[in-house]
């Protein structure tokens, strides 16, 4: 692959003038295939536009003209600091009054979710050795230089010598390190995974999880990641995986986001004697089962699908007031952990027995066993979780009807997680393993687990089902947006959450016209059931209360192309790139468009772009090349076979014909 001007090739690394993303040749390159297509488009759109779309429910805001009521508002409890105008005050004037809490807190996983990698490179059973592996036809390393991390990619002829190669500069690194770690990289505020995971347990390097060839180059990281990652995230809205700089208050989770802003605590603490607490700050630990357990739900209680409450963000939630004040959490009927996702824990929970036999104040919950001060390591695990146990289990009655004997030739520290919360590999976190929160009775039985859900054929409940009113418009919105998204699964069932989802959405978009979301999906579907027009129409609406948002703009761009309507394609197009200029799709779908209406110039120059950010894909260096050859350029053309052989080997002699064709 060759070039001239400001081109940049795999093999020679010209830094483009004014652009931060090619001051360094380590910066030549954007993710390639950044996401995995999770917002069901239709298969011939897909291919037409080249764009694998966002997940619809991406954005941690919903905007409305409407004015939603905020339930901080309305809230009528003890604690003060509930109210949106109360103001955050970090961590570090937490730590005045509390050293020991942030000193124990410290080696919790919680404290320890996000750190800049210059912080922690020196911690390498956490965030790895210089080391390297080969995956995907690619040799990938780690290196370091000085107090900097860098991923390495390469992708080697049969000579050993790199067609391509790019540097990752890591940023930050994600997850505590005491199951391993994942490794973050900025651009301009845009933010990416990359391709390298460390596995702790096991002690080795490998693919990120749910990596694959189209995702090597780096994966979009959106803003309900860095929700649950990173302390008040501050992501743009309408936009996919762009972030305010810095991108959050605070790296790892913060004191506050358990305990509410803390600025009145700070200027006025002090007990309430009649209530006996102190209202200018949340103590969970005084709330009722069901808020005090909806502070640690915020992260913790993933389902199928969290669905932001129309006119709020995510980060409305406060500590004491319900979850649902600001996300509904949707999920299957299959839910109490048969699935076995390392993410379910909290549904294992409630299907468990010990959950289900409490009642009122005296009901388990996550606290129960877990100190969210502290961290409990193998050495006290066994002591630590068997004391929980007997909280409900000891005293006069028998704490296990197995003979201390026997429970002990299988487990000799006689652990009580040993046999009631066994571990099992995690089925979407490779390298890992989780343990059974159902708590089953007896080892490897469920003990009647998955008793309690909603009796349903719908792949969306609502987690939180308890006095839920179906006919309220805002729970069927939220309801329209959760089958909206089962219904990109396969099968019968999906296809018929499909269906509600349509009539749902239609429903909301009459009862809330400006609900940027609803309209979106409304799209989405469209698109996926062949209503092309009517896709177009709901993407163009919503465009109008938001004409910024990158989904909508990239579903409008895909329904324009089906239509033939190449003008508002390449709009729409354009208009994603100025949103987003590091999504290689679309400069795929620019340059595909502009080939087609014979533009070759300006379509090379796009498909250059594409290569660029796509390094490993073969379509783009095959439509490189035809536009080189239509400029005249044979010879940045011959290059590029040349290139595009030694990434398909193999292939030398089909390539040839290909060639040939396009020459004549």
């Amino acid at each position: 692959m060759s070039g001239t001007g400001e081109e940049l090739t795999a093999r020679q690394a010209t830094p483009a003038r004014g652009r931060r993303w090619f001051r360094r040749p380590s910066h030549w390159v954007v993710a390639a295939g950044l996401l995995v297509c999770v917002a069901a488009l239709a298969g011939g759109v897909l291919l037409r536009l080249g764009l694998l779309s966002r997940s619809a429910s991406s954005a941690m805001t919903n905007s409305s003209t409407e004015t939603v009521p905020d339930r901080r508002l309305d809230y009528r409890g003890p604690f003060l600091n509930v109210r949106p105008d109360v103001g955050y005050v970090g961590d570090s004037t937490c730590v005045d009054c509390h050293k020991e809490r942030a000193r124990t807190y410290g080696n919790h996983p919680m404290g320890r979710s996000l750190a800049p990698i210059g912080t922690v490179i020196d911690r390498e059973t956490a965030v790895g050795p210089v080391g390297g592996f080969k995956a995907s036809g690619l040799s990938l390393a780690v290196k370091r230089e000085g107090r900097r991390m860098i991923h390495r990619e390469s992708r080697l002829d049969e000579s050993g010598k790199p067609v391509w190669s790019l540097d990752l500069p890591v940023d930050y690194v994600i997850g505590s390190g005491t199951r391993g770690a994942s490794f973050l990289f900025q651009l301009d505020g845009y933010l990416f995974q990359t391709p390298i995971s460390w596995f702790a347990p096991k002690h080795f390097w490998g693919l990120s999880p749910r990596f694959n060839a189209d995702l090597l180059a780096g994966r979009a990281v959106p803003a309900e990641c860095l929700f649950c990652h990173a302390n008040r995230a501050r992501p743009i809205e309408g936009t996919y995986n762009r972030f305010e700089e810095p991108l959050s208050d605070g790296c790892g989770i913060g004191c506050e986001r358990c305990h509410g802003p803390g600025e009145l605590h700070v200027r006025n603490p002090g007990i309430d004697a009649a209530a006996r607490l102190d209202p200018t700050i949340v103590n969970p630990a005084r709330l009722a089962p069901a808020l005090r357990e909806a502070v640690c739900e915020q992260c913790h209680l993933e389902g199928a699908s969290r669905i932001i409450r129309r006119g709020r963000a995510a980060s409305d939630f406060r500590p004491g007031l319900p979850l649902e004040s600001a996300l509904d959490v949707f999920v299957k009927t299959a839910a109490g952990g048969a699935d076995q996702k390392a993410v379910n824990h909290v549904e294992q929970m409630y299907q468990s027995g010990c959950y289900r036999r409490g009642a009122g104040d005296d009901r388990i919950g996550c606290v129960s066993c877990h100190d969210p001060h502290d961290y409990v390591g193998a050495d006290r695990r066994v002591t630590w979780y068997r004391a929980a146990c007997q909280k409900c289990h000891g005293g006069k009655q028998p704490d296990c009807s197995v003979p201390e004997a026997e429970r002990r030739r299988s487990s000799p520290d006689d652990s009580c997680i040993q046999c009631h919360m066994p571990p099992y590999g995690s089925s979407d976190i490779v390298h890992n393993a989780s343990t059974d929160h159902r708590i089953p009775r007896r080892p490897a039985g469920d003990d009647g687990a998955g008793e309690g859900a909603p009796e349903s054929a719908s792949l969306a409940i609502r987690f939180h089902h308890d006095n839920l009113d179906e006919h309220d418009a805002e729970y069927r919105r939220d309801l329209a947006l959760a089958l909206a998204a089962a219904s990109r699964e396969k099968g019968d069932r999906a296809e018929a959450a499909g269906r509600q989802a349509d009539a749902l959405l239609a429903e909301a978009v009459r009862n809330f016209p400006d609900d940027v979301a609803a309209l979106e999906a409304q799209g989405w579907r469209a698109l996926a059931a062949g209503r092309t027009a009517d896709a177009l129409a709901a993407f163009e609406a919503c465009l109008a209360h938001a004409p910024g948002r990158e989904l909508a703009l990239g579903g409008a761009a895909g329904a324009a192309r089906t239509l033939g309507k190449d003008e508002a394609a390449l709009s729409y197009l354009r208009r994603f790139q100025a949103v987003d200029p590091y999504f290689p799709a679309t400069r795929q779908g620019l340059a595909e468009v502009l080939a087609g209406r014979g533009q070759w110039a300006e379509a090379r120059d796009e498909a250059a772009e594409w290569v660029r950010l796509a390094p490993a894909s073969a379509e783009a260096r095959k439509l490189l090349i035809r536009c080189r050859l239509k400029t005249g350029d044979r010879a940045g053309a011959e290059a590029d076979l040349k290139d595009l052989k030694a990434l398909r080997p193999g292939s030398e002699r089909d390539l040839d014909h290909w060639f040939d064709v396009q020459q004549r």
